[in-house]
Order: C-alpha cells, then sequence, then structure tokens
C-alpha cells in the first residue's frame, strides 16, 4: 500500500512540482511527552489525528503519523529530455507511539525513507533546495 500511495503522490507531483502531505513530527514534539504519564488524547490535543491506528493483539496500540515530502527536479521540465533525465525525490517520515493498555503513553520510534525516482530507474536522493 505505501508503494501506491508513494507511486500516487509522485504521479500527482508531477504536475504540480512539488507537494507535502500528513503530520511531520519533529523529534523535540515526540519527547515532550512523557512514557507512563502522557496519554493518547494528550498526544492527539498536540498532534491532530494519527494517519494510522493499530491494534494489536495484547491490546496495545501504536498510532503512526506519517509525512511525505515529494519535490519534482527541476530537470524534469527540460523539453523532450526532462521525463527522461528527471524525476522527483522523495522523503517519508514515520513517527509511532506505543500506548499500553489504557492508552498511555509507553515508547516511541521513528524512521525517515528517501529515494529518488526517474523514468529510467530509481537514483540516490538528493535533498531539496532550501527556499
Amino acid at each position: 500500500m505505501k508503494t501506491t500511495l508513494a507511486t500516487t503522490i509522485i504521479a500527482a507531483t508531477v504536475l504540480a512540482g512539488c507537494m507535502s502531505a500528513g503530520m511531520d513530527v519533529k523529534p523535540d514534539q515526540a519527547r515532550a511527552f512523557q512514557p507512563g504519564k502522557s496519554t493518547r488524547a494528550e498526544i492527539e490535543a498536540a498532534l491532530g489525528r494519527p494517519n494510522v491506528v493499530r491494534n494489536k493483539s495484547d491490546g496495545t496500540t501504536e498510532i503512526v503519523y506519517q509525512h511525505v515530502d515529494v519535490r519534482v527536479r527541476g530537470e524534469t521540465f527540460i523539453p523532450f529530455i526532462g521525463g527522461l533525465v528527471g524525476g522527483s525525490d522523495v522523503r517519508t517520515n514515520e513517527v509511532t507511539f506505543s500506548l499500553d493498555t489504557n492508552g498511555v503513553f509507553q515508547s516511541t520510534s521513528s524512521a525517515t525513507t528517501e529515494q529518488g525516482a526517474s523514468l529510467i530507474g530509481s537514483s540516490n536522493y538528493r535533498p531539496p533546495a532550501t527556499p
């Protein structure tokens, strides 16, 4: 499903130039919650509704905040060859909050994925220039 979502976002972004979607939880935001004390309600009040909720078989829950940032490379807009030499860079950030059976925050984990894509294959991610 992530591959389909990323492919759809890339296709839409080629038309738009760049796009961001989701909640980008920064490390200092994640550290603001205290294990054993903070609750799901407090996390959602601060960050909004999560993108994914996983109810695990042991009664615990994981709430996940995902953010996708897609940037179309400038070369993509070169007439005739742009579609071959250009492409896009995709950065995905995911932060997971683990909650106990009472909805109390226990721990957090995060993952970041960076990849580049073009019509002639995948390439190394190139971070977008800072505006």
